[in-house]
């Protein structure tokens, strides 16, 4: 196997960054995504939605970043605002590039919202522009709408198309975490969760066990 380094990007402007690269590519190699979120260095965790860079020669060449809307910040019902942060999936089912990004929360005044539920979205690629279809809330289900729900780094299909997400409830305002596997059904432009595994809680402590891959 021959395994080459290559530098896409570089510089700092000591104001953002792009941070969390993640990349997928399809089965055949026709398209390749490289997802980054912009963070403003001078918060915490205060990021801009996810950045974008697409390949067609299988990662010889890249495009430069370009900023997709649907997961840009907009104003949220606590009235303060919202993004995406998500990581790009390629769905050999469907032949289709999905997401499930976590919808991060801001207060009016910029900092994240430690107070009210967040969760998490579903989108897909339109393989025609290239556009991120207008995300959708993930369900979860009814002891997990007041938490602080984040999703997985990494995901699996499984052969029927189904696919096993990985995600972490925080319960509110006490942040314990607890971790588990769900079986998510695509159904045309939504998803559904069909199916939760046991809870992984063995760390019964603030944050405890979250952010799974």
């Amino acid at each position: 196997m021959d395994i080459r380094l290559k530098t896409l990007r570089s510089g700092f402007d000591f104001q953002t960054c792009l941070v969390v690269p993640c990349a997928a590519i399809s089965d055949d190699r026709s398209l390749a995504l490289l997802t980054m979120t912009r963070l403003d260095i001078n918060g915490s965790d205060v990021f801009d939605g996810s950045y974008g860079m697409t390949s067609r020669d299988g990662g010889a060449t890249w495009s430069e970043p370009e900023k997709w809307s649907a997961f840009g910040r907009r104003p949220n019902e606590y009235g303060g605002t919202s993004c995406l942060s998500g990581f790009p999936f390629w769905h050999q089912a469907s032949k289709t590039m999905l997401a499930f990004p976590d919808i991060i929360n801001y207060t009016p005044d910029n900092v994240v919202d430690l107070k009210n539920p967040r969760c998490m979205a579903f989108t897909r690629r339109d393989a025609a522009t290239g556009l991120w279809s207008e995300p959708s809330l993930l369900e979860v289900r009814e002891d997990m709408r007041r938490d602080y729900v984040l999703s997985g780094r990494r995901m699996e299909e499984c052969d029927n198309g189904d696919i096993l997400l990985p995600l972490s409830a925080m319960s509110l305002p006490g942040f314990i975490g607890v971790t588990h596997i769900a079986r998510v059904r695509i159904d045309g432009t939504k998803a559904h969760i069909v199916e939760y595994g046991s809870p992984l809680d063995q760390v019964r402590q603030p944050r405890g066990l979250y952010e799974p891959t």
